[in-house]
């Protein structure tokens, strides 16, 4: 059982919270004025603001998609500190009430889309795509729970490699011009690398240190998984990288204002090892960046933080005297936790996993919070309501 100091330290004078409207920005607010908004307060933090405008934490949960218990699993979550239902959920909670952010898929919607080896896109090119997206919004029902939407969870844009680091996989622009030449990717990728070459395919192949004479041998090299890499290469795959992502998100975004304006738009994952031209884009288009890293939008942008999980690694100090290493543990998960809360983009976070393992044989701080057969994971849920009961009053300490 976790030790009975596993809530979280508090200080003996706590921090108001900021009040909405009067202590923001009000140049900053994202979000209609029927549902959850974001907004950065006068002294510089991100904060998420209920329909209410009640001011406070997103505690977000993933993968409640099923009960296994007698009961049921939405109400765990609630009961347990969380106020927000990521995909993968079940239909059944979210018209119980829940409140959800949801999945549109918007990458598997019409036929030409890329599914490649780390490539996973809709083809941005193609005008059915666009009117598409627009179909699939206008044909989600509006309800007061439904807080937002991913245009996409699982979006892949292609290899991409640090300065001075190789590619380890073919780039996006590489998988465009190595389309069948039926897909509008492969069209536009060809007129965007022409138009920065003079027109020529033999400048294409000088820059980039490549002997080529015809299209199709592109397609021959992609197909042997041969990587193309040099530094004109990178700067090409750069450029159109910015292109593409900038399609994509502001695609999403204007059928998203047309289509409910009370909704936030989610971005994917984004991680240190996300093309920056990609994390540009959804920078600029998306209303809270799900991020892999607390503070990866250095402020610009309100962030959900998608955490990992509660491990024995993360932060693990030394004992402290009297101290057991599973308090040690709990110790360094609850520090952890609230050093992300306290960044100032971070408006909420994610955990991970609500079900699986197996309590009886499973370390518990890699199960979920339900195992498979139902138990609920104490030494994990038991930390976990305490910092939910108090992550707002954590983050406004930072501020303070």
């Amino acid at each position: 059982m976790p030790p009975d100091n596993a809530s979280p330290t508090r200080s003996l004078v706590e921090p108001a919270l900021p009040a909405y409207p009067g202590d923001f920005d009000p140049t900053t607010v994202r979000g209609g004025s029927r549902g959850v908004r974001l907004a950065k307060s006068t002294t510089g933090q991100w904060w998420w603001v209920d329909a209410e405008g009640a001011v406070g934490v997103c505690r977000a949960i993933a993968g409640v998609d099923a009960s296994v218990a007698s009961e049921s699993a939405d109400t765990q979550a609630s009961r347990w500190g969380f106020d927000l239902l990521i995909p993968p959920w079940a239909e059944a909670f979210a018209q119980r009430g829940a409140p959800h952010v949801l999945d549109l898929g918007l990458s598997r919607i019409n036929r030409g889309g890329l599914s490649e080896e780390g490539v996973i896109l809709p083809d941005v090119f193609d005008p059915s795509w666009e009117e598409a997206v627009d179909q699939v919004i206008n044909g989600v029902k509006p309800t007061p729970q439904l807080v937002g939407w991913f245009g996409d969870l699982d979006l892949k844009w292609g290899g991409w490699a640090s300065d001075g680091a190789a590619l380890e996989r073919p780039g996006l622009l590489q998988v465009c011009l190595g389309m069948d030449p039926s897909n509008r990717a492969y069209h536009a990728a060809w007129e965007f690398v022409l138009a920065r070459h003079a027109g020529e395919l033999a400048r294409i192949s000088m820059a980039w240190g490549l002997e080529f004479e015809r299209r199709g041998q592109i397609r021959e090299l992609t197909r042997q998984e041969k990587v193309i890499d040099s530094p004109a290469y990178r700067r090409d795959l750069g450029g159109f990288l910015q292109e593409y992502s900038q399609r994509y998100f502001t695609t999403v975004r204007r059928a998203s204002r047309r289509g409910n304006k009370n909704c936030l738009l989610f971005s994917q994952l984004v991680t240190p090892h996300l093309p920056p031209q990609v994390l540009e884009s959804a920078s600029r288009h998306c209303d809270v960046l799900v991020s892999s890293v607390p503070g990866i939008s250095e402020g610009s942008v309100p962030e959900v933080w998608m955490v990992e999980g509660w491990t024995s690694t993360q932060l693990l100090t030394p004992l402290s005297l009297g101290e057991s290493n599973l308090e040690a543990i709990i110790r360094n998960g609850r520090e952890w936790l609230s050093s992300g809360l306290r960044d100032p983009a971070v408006v909420g976070y994610v955990w991970p996993k609500f079900q699986g393992g197996d309590l009886a044989a499973d370390d518990p701080f890699t199960a979920g919070l339900v195992d498979e057969n139902g138990r609920v994971n104490t030494v994990l849920t038991q930390p976990l309501t305490a910092f939910n009961a108090a992550a707002a009053q954590i983050r406004a300490e930072a501020s303070a």
